[in-house]
């Protein structure tokens, strides 16, 4: 398969996926969130089925990399089951046994083996390509990123939690680095593509934005791994590398505003901005939970 008819895939499974995710809301709507798969799995559910289907159809672009027309075909069943497994084996296991969710868990599996391959490709385009720019080094981490999102999901449903984490917060990990991971560093990769491309009206202010832009990649590049690694240290930790990283992502929020004056079409002017105005009201959110455990360490907010 050529690389473009990879991307077609791709977008194809995004496609199918939101269909399928909009399906999965509105039964979740329907029993009132009361069924198992409830609000949490309904959001991390959107990265397997829409947000890296589509973030792989985008990235992937001309490059010939191995695995990356298996990939295609594997991810869009992968995510259907791992909806499975989140919705229907823990019932079916809870009858059975009720301790761990190995059906669940076992169901999951295939989307772990997924996020395995686009960390070969990641790994692939590094070797092509080295370290730099930084536009690409940050899509590469996000490729690489997501196996760690896909490992937590899996210890989720399976009912395991290490280092005496609630069963919460191993769910939330498997978010993060689904989000904060994955899709948050292509978004970035993006943007800095779209902003070399543009032309600037302004010398200076070509300067500044990439400047900006520079500063935000960095901080989306390194700082999925610090909070997780400020999770396990201390609060202390935990709440510089949670403000760190929303300011990184705030950055971006703002270079993402500036990608769309420059553009020409409304829809993706709105979309951008839309995505920015999102980016903010979800870093306000995460600032203000980091700082609660700091000030309320050993509280159970969850």
């Amino acid at each position: 398969m050529k690389p473009g008819g990879t991307s077609t895939l791709q977008r194809r499974n995004a496609l199918i996926g939101g269909a399928f995710w909009i399906v999965a809301g509105v039964y979740c709507a329907l029993t009132s969130f009361d069924s198992s798969l409830g609000l949490i799995e309904l959001l991390l559910l959107f990265g397997p089925l829409v947000a890296i289907p589509g973030g792989l159809a985008m990235v992937q672009g001309g490059q010939v990399l191995r695995g990356q027309a298996l990939l295609g075909l594997l991810v869009l069943p992968a995510a259907v089951c791992a909806i499975v497994g989140r919705c229907l084996a823990p019932e079916l296991d809870a009858a059975a046994d009720g301790s761990i969710h190995y059906l669940s868990a076992v169901l999951c599996l295939p989307w772990l083996l997924v996020t395995g391959l686009v960390a070969l490709l990641g790994l692939q385009r590094i070797l092509k390509r080295g370290l730099g720019p930084i536009e690409e080094t940050a899509i590469d981490a996000g490729l690489l990123y997501l196996p760690v999102g896909g490992g937590w999901l899996v210890l989720s449903s399976a009912g395991i939690a290490p280092m005496d984490f609630s069963p919460e917060i191993v769910l939330l990990t498997a978010v993060h680095f689904h989000f904060a991971g994955f899709s948050a560093a292509v978004i970035a990769g993006l943007a800095g593509r779209a902003l070399r491309a543009g032309v600037s009206s302004s010398e200076s202010a070509r300067l500044f934005a990439l400047a900006a832009y520079r500063f935000a990649a960095a901080i989306v590049i390194i700082g999925p791994p610090l909070v997780a690694v400020g999770i396990m240290a201390s609060p202390i930790v935990e709440v510089i590398s949670g403000v760190a990283l929303s300011l990184g992502m705030l950055t971006l929020a703002f270079v993402l505003v500036l990608i769309a004056l420059r553009g020409q079409e409304l829809l993706p002017r709105l979309l951008l901005c839309a995505a920015a105005f999102s980016l903010t009201a979800t870093m306000a959110l995460s600032t203000t939970y980091a700082l609660g455990e700091y000030l309320y360490p050993g509280e159970d907010k969850l």
